[in-house]
């Protein structure tokens, strides 16, 4: 999991950390539920025998640090300020497509984004939001509800610029509607990328 650390990891399992103390949320904890917690009713995650290993801050060196770790699956579920408006690549998806070409081969799930009237990422209107991440080794992830029908209308889906206009993204959808795990419940593209690392794994 490459992002923030979880505020609170008392029904979590974790294999190993990139930093003793890093940033912390609420939303990372759920990120990490959804791969695998250990809480007394309910799920206990998508992957609940994976070895889940924190990349705890949203520096490349700790992406670097999870592949040094042997990370094969990564999920991601943030994205840098400049992305939601960019139409093209930008260092980030350069690295870690360089990444995904080298031991360990690792497949990267990004979540897409997602898009509201009061976005903090400020596109006017919101709808024209590029999909945040756009590398060609990697997996871009929408998401839906339980019922799998449709992709969910706040998940972003425009596409980036390319020489032939032929750049469909994102990549799959997934549940990431009303994700509960560990005494939170959430939507958004963000619980829908570690759900497709369960499927990857």
């Amino acid at each position: 999991m490459w992002e923030d650390g979880p505020d609170r990891q008392n029904q979590l399992i974790i294999s190993g950390r990139y930093t003793s103390a890093p940033d912390t949320d609420e939303h990372s904890r759920l990120t990490h539920a959804v791969i695998r917690n250990r809480q007394r009713t309910g799920s206990l995650g998508l992957a609940p025998a994976c070895n889940l290993f924190s990349a705890n801050s949203t520096d490349l060196d700790a992406l670097a640090w999870a592949v040094e770790q042997g990370c094969t699956v990564i999920s991601q579920s943030f994205h840098r300020d400049d992305e939601p408006g960019r139409s093209s690549l930008n260092f980030d998806d350069v690295y870690k497509d360089w990444l995904a070409i080298h031991i360990p081969y690792p497949t990267i799930c990004q979540a897409a984004g997602n898009f509201w009237a009061t976005d903090p990422d400020d596109i006017d209107p919101p709808q024209d939001e590029f999909v945040n991440h756009k590398g060609f080794n990697g997996l871009v992830v929408a998401n839906h509800d339980d019922t799998g029908t449709s992709m969910s209308g706040s998940s972003v889906f425009r596409n980036l610029a390319s020489p032939h206009g032929d750049r469909e993204l994102p990549d799959v959808s997934a549940n990431g509607t009303h994700v509960t795990a560990v005494g939170l419940t959430m939507s958004g593209t963000s619980f829908a990328a570690p759900a497709v690392v369960w499927a990857w794994r």
